[in-house]
């Protein structure tokens, strides 16, 4: 074929991009939902041309055509590969080819067509123009596919939004996304998914300032299996659903508001599936910074729905995950907020369904402020409570109804106080009826000073700690303390009155064999009951220990002085006080009085004395009651069972006489009188300062003035140090405040 001067006239330029995403911009027309597709609309467009020659004249015949897209009108860069056109028919100068483009093309970037013919190149390049509706989509537009690649995406490099959905109907939805298949599968109302180390999946924002309802983002899954919304974050510190509610004013906003109408229905489902150490990932990350604001809100309706549910599934390596995490920056903001309206239902509910030895949370709580609560929990119900924690695992291994931990200096593990006339602090209830050991509260302290209770109660009749247990072996409350100077149990009775009594601890057993307190002491130096009387003042009414009614002691009863006391029989405003008479040995004795017969008696001593009183060591006296007796009187038998008297000389008088039977306690004559000492040298889990302070009472002057003759004691009162240095003994800090001992009363 010769060369030729040709001249291409574009006629006309047909653009139809068959796209592979069903873009809904309103529901479709009604009859249209349920049409199968026969097929898809081709990748191609439709161009028209003319020919002629240099002379303006039409040609007719077939020709070789080859066709390129490029991204400018002079140079640039060629955009896909040749489009060959061989042996295209002309018929006076007409003709019309179809041309596979790549639809990756037609991204919104201005293109040029570069056409040759016969192998001329034409100049210049023709530009590619939409049709005038191109340029924008009918309202009630809908297309639909059944590719597996996204039938409709949008990328914007610029700061602008990729897809940006708007509407100004209070009822309106900016964007709307909706899963409809009702089988098995998951699918989703909406997939976003934000892979930048900041990026997010779904970013959502509710502008309206008027008084109706109106959503940053609003989705719906009527599926089985569907999710209203599912934010997925691949990245290391990235967001698969975050909510922000910046409106400072006195309404409530809510950076996430999600509801369950379903009976099992879930508001908000998290899921943190980053597997990688040291990386946190949140199921759900939620901040508020209102004054007023709420992190999440979670409302469930239903019969059992749960307002917010949080799941964190990962159990291999250190990271931290969590089913939900909120935080709150704002004054009076939370950084969680459940509220369940339904009969049975739960406002916030947690739980760790991890098998292995790590330790997982249902829910996880930290307060790092001053003044901060990691859990803050009312009840306002008449039979409401604030917290309850249910531990319903039945292996042999420790499970918690609650666990609470305080590291801080000042920490409490729990805080619980009773403002209410017959309020309870804390409760606790063992209601196991087995043969096993349960607790109505179980309270341990490993601190130095830890307390394993404080409890407080300024209600007129409350209760700092009660406890109550109906098992077997229930124990109403038990405390432990393993630390240093830890209290297992620890009561304080604050009241200011004048006359009315105030109970650091006040424990009642009703039961017929029941116990009011039980102490137990299992240490080389321990103390099952420990009371302290520290009272700096001469006067004797306080005391480390008073019982009213009789005490009882099984071993040994160690006092430095012991008294009778006894009222005045005349005199009320005295009282009677006898020191005990004290001895090297465990002495008992039994006297009586009686009567020579011909110069000799013999008495019979009662059988309780010689059922205690060992058989060797026994001494007698005899004291003459009247003249008769020629001689002196002297014992010639003496015996735990009786005794003989007998005149000297061969007397036989019928004088009377009083006797006196002294003798050891039987299993108790080895007696020693000195041994070492472990009542008076300086306890070291208390202060220096407190054991010196503690003998400079003016009560304690004589104990004082002992401990100094002997050396533990310098002149001054203050401890030797030298004595306890030779003695090896372990002394405490020198002073109170070098144990950091904090009262709790100033917590």
């Amino acid at each position: 074929m010769k060369t030729r001067n040709i001249l291409l006239i574009l006629a006309t330029l047909l653009l139809a991009l068959a796209l592979s995403v069903v873009a809904l911009a309103e529901p479709p027309a009604p009859g249209t939902a349920d049409v199968a597709l026969a097929g898809i609309v081709a990748s191609k467009i439709s161009y028209q041309g003319r020919l002629t020659d240099a002379g303006g004249n039409p040609l007719n015949g077939s020709y070789n055509l080859v066709f390129q897209l490029w991204d400018d009108a002079t140079a640039g860069s060629q955009v896909g590969s040749d489009i060959v056109k061989n042996n295209v028919s002309v018929n006076n100068g007409l003709f019309t080819v179809d041309l596979d483009v790549p639809q990756s093309a037609f991204n919104g970037q201005a293109l040029w067509l570069r056409i040759q013919v016969g192998g001329q190149w034409l100049s210049p390049r023709q530009e590619l123009l939409p049709v005038p509706y191109a340029l924008g989509l009918k309202p009630g537009v809908y297309i639909e596919g059944d590719s597996s690649n996204p039938i409709f995406s949008a990328t914007n490099s610029g700061s602008g939004d990729g897809i940006r959905g708007s509407t100004s109907n209070p009822s309106g939805h900016g964007v709307y996304g909706e899963a409809t298949n009702s089988g098995d599968v998951r699918n989703y109302g909406g997939f976003f998914v934000a892979n930048g180390s900041q990026g997010r999946g779904v970013y959502g924002k509710a502008a309206n300032a008027t008084d109706e309802v109106n959503y940053g983002g609003f989705f719906y899954a009527s599926g089985v299996q569907g999710r209203g919304v599912f934010g997925q974050a691949a990245g290391s510190e990235g967001i698969g659903v975050k909510g922000w509610a910046s409106d400072e004013g006195d309404v409530y906003n809510y950076g996430g508001h999600f509801i369950a109408s379903g009976s099992m229905g879930t508001g908000v489902y998290g899921e943190a599936s980053n597997t990688a150490d040291g990386r946190i990932n949140y199921g759900g990350y939620f901040k508020a910074s209102a004054s007023g604001g709420t992190g999440v809100y979670g409302e469930a309706s239903g019969t059992s729905g749960d307002g917010v549910v949080g799941k964190a599934t990962n159990t291999s390596g250190d990271a931290w995950n969590r089913g939900i995490y909120g935080e709150s920056e704002g004054g009076h903001g939370t950084g969680v907020s459940g509220i369940a309206s339904g009969i049975s239902g739960t406002g916030v509910s947690g739980w760790a369904d991890n098998n292995g030895d790590g330790e997982n949370r249902g829910g996880y709580f930290r307060a790092d402020g001053t003044s901060g609560m990691g859990v803050l929990s009312r009840a306002l119900g008449e039979m409401g409570t604030g917290v309850r924690g249910e531990a319903i695992s039945t292996a042999d291994v420790v499970n918690y109804g609650g666990y609470f931990q305080a590291n801080g200096k000042q920490g409490r593990g729990v805080y619980a106080r009773a403002t209410g006339e017959r309020g309870q602090a804390v409760r606790g209830e063992a209601t196991n009826t087995g043969d096993v050991i349960n607790y109505g509260g179980y309270f341990k302290a490993n601190g130095r000073q830890g307390h394993g209770v404080y409890g407080e109660a300024t209600g007129e009749l409350g209760q700092g700690v009660w406890g109550f247990a109906q098992g077997k072996y229930g124990r109403g409350v038990l405390g432990s303390a393993w630390g240093r100077g830890g209290k297992g149990v620890y009561g304080e009775a604050l009241d200011t009155g004048e006359w009315d009594t105030s109970y650091g601890g006040y424990f009642i057993a009703q039961s017929e064999n029941g116990i009011g307190v039980y102490g137990e002491s299992r240490g080389d130096y321990g103390r099952a009951v420990y009371g302290k009387d520290s009272n700096t003042g001469l006067v004797t009414s306080s005391w480390a220990g008073y019982f009213e009614g009789d005490a009882y002691v099984t071993d040994f009863f160690a006092a430095f002085r012991k008294s009778l006391v006894q009222p005045h029989p005349t005199d009320p405003s005295k009282e009677i006080v006898y020191v005990c008479l004290e001895g090297g040995e465990n002495g008992v004795y039994v006297r009586g009085s009686g009567q020579l017969v011909n110069g000799r008696a013999e008495i019979e001593i009662p059988e309780h004395f010689a059922l205690i009183a060992a058989k060797e060591g026994l001494t007698a006296q005899v004291t003459p009651k009247d003249s008769k007796a020629r001689g002196y009187l002297y014992v010639e038998e003496v015996s735990p069972e009786r005794i003989v008297v007998v005149e000297a000389g061969g007397g036989n008088s019928d004088a009377r006489f009083d006797y006196l039977v002294m003798g050891l306690r039987r299993g108790l004559e080895a007696h020693q009188a000195i041994q070492e000492n472990i009542h008076f040298k300086p306890d070291p889990s208390k202060s220096q300062e407190e054991y010196e302070q503690w003998l400079a009472n003016p009560k304690r002057r004589s104990l004082q003035k002992l401990l100094i003759e002997n050396g533990i004691l310098t002149p001054d009162g203050e401890i030797n140090q030298e004595t306890a240095r030779r003695l090896g003994w372990e002394l405490g800090p020198e002073t109170k405040a070098e144990i950091e001992e904090i009262s709790p009363r100033e917590l």
